[in-house]
């Protein structure tokens, strides 16, 4: 019985760990009452230590059914530890055209996933900041609960 139990704790066990994700940096942002100003920052910051890697940079959204558009503009802002910056405009598709919301949840809110990049280099040493605004050109947008970003050290960069 004893024999029976360990083994099935050990297996439990590798189970849990093979099924984790290890991830370099993951945060999720709440949108305040799920609106979403165009004057509210989201704020991201990391460390990077090791340049000789690339990264995978991921973009989670959690809406619900308030949100009135099929798509979401973002400004997204790349602050690098020598303090230069560069901006993209990224657009996000969150319906389909009927209306049915993409993603995975349950109840009202879904999350949808969207992959970035799968061979960011990081080319500096020190503290990255993204900087996330709404860029749908209206004062508040509502209907947004969460972004999260999640970025995933891939492989060597000299593989």
């Amino acid at each position: 019985m004893r024999k029976i139990f360990i083994i099935t704790l050990l297996t439990t066990c590798v189970a849990i760990l093979t099924g984790c994700k290890h991830y370099f940096y993951n945060d999720y942002k709440t949108i305040d009452g799920s609106k979403w100003s165009y004057t509210d920052t989201l704020v991201y910051g990391f460390e990077v230590s090791d340049i000789s890697y690339l990264y995978a940079l991921q973009m989670n959204i959690v809406s619900d059914m308030t949100y009135p558009y099929r798509n979401l503009y973002m400004f997204v802002d790349t602050h690098y530890p020598d303090s230069s910056v560069i901006r993209d405009t990224l657009q996000f598709i969150l319906s389909a055209p009927d209306g049915t919301i993409y993603g995975k949840g349950w109840g009202k809110s879904k999350e949808s996933k969207f992959v970035l990049n799968t061979k960011t280099l990081f080319p500096q040493v020190g503290t990255y900041t993204i900087r996330l605004v709404q860029a749908m050109r209206n004062d508040t947008l509502s209907g947004i609960d969460k972004v999260g970003l999640i970025i995933r050290k891939e492989t060597p960069l000299h593989e």
